[in-house]
């Protein structure tokens, strides 16, 4: 299954797009910083799915 990792310092944020994405069926990982994500994308084997704005 594909995952989504959400990174985003603030707290309420992150919270609600984990929600919104866990509700239309996303398997979601949700982390408050970048090294976090780096250690969940490299730890985790998944399928990410990934975007940069």
């Amino acid at each position: 299954m594909t995952a989504i990792l959400v990174a985003d310092d603030d707290m309420d944020i992150r919270d609600l797009v984990a929600l919104k994405l866990e509700q239309a069926g996303y398997d979601v990982v949700a982390v408050d910083n970048g090294l976090a994500a780096l250690t969940a994308a490299t730890e985790n084997p998944r399928t990410w799915w990934s975007s940069t704005s």
